[in-house]
């Protein structure tokens, strides 16, 4: 492996809530602050999604995987799905 295996359980979804607000938050930042002559640097095209999507779903997706994540969900108080549930259908409504 090229780095240590990180051990970590599933955080609660509330915090990973949070922690997508806070990626939002990057994606806006670097959209909104980098110049377009910046914006194809490298082989990176928008490095926005990059920054803000990419790298972090990837790195997620690694120690999830490694983690059994999965097996955390499947888990899952009832309470939190329907409050997961309710939070996807407001930003559905919000959206459209």
């Amino acid at each position: 492996q090229f780095a240590a295996p990180v051990k970590m359980n599933m955080p609660h979804p509330v915090i990973l809530l949070l922690f997508g607000a806070f990626l939002s938050a990057a994606f806006y930042g670097v959209a909104v602050g980098v110049p377009q002559e910046w914006q194809y640097l490298g082989n990176m095209v928008k490095w926005w999604y990059g920054i803000g999507l990419y790298i972090p779903f990837f790195t997620a997706g690694i120690i999830a995987g490694r983690n059994d994540w999965m097996k955390s969900i499947e888990k899952m108080e009832t309470w939190i799905v329907w409050m997961l549930r309710t939070i996807v259908v407001g930003f559905w409504i919000l959206m459209f």
